[in-house]
């Protein structure tokens, strides 16, 4: 009996990036006011960089995520403004399993 070749393919296991975001101050005219306290910590996955009319998304565990309302200005690479609200978000060095 012959033994079928396998074919290995080399391949990287990366890490999620993962990611905190704060609530950095509502705004004045919040459409949901009082939703999310300021100060507000959420920490997940990081999905994609904030996009103007896109809600910005943080994949907090396997099957649960949280997101922003729908973004209107991006004030600088790492901070964003919503409908009602300022964000800051940085990297943070956290394995993907310690999120669980």
């Amino acid at each position: 009996m012959s033994k079928i070749e396998q074919i290995k393919i080399p391949m990287d296991i990366v890490q999620p990036r993962i990611i905190k975001i704060i609530k950095h101050k509502e705004l004045e005219n919040a459409i949901h006011p009082g939703n999310i306290e300021e100060g507000c910590v959420i920490v997940g996955e990081f999905m994609h960089d904030p996009v103007v009319g896109q809600a910005f998304w943080v994949k907090k565990t396997t099957d649960n995520h949280w997101r922003t309302s729908v973004v209107t200005e991006i004030i600088n690479p790492k901070m964003f403004k919503t409908m009602n609200s300022v964000y800051i978000w940085e990297d943070i060095e956290l394995k993907y399993s310690e999120l669980q």
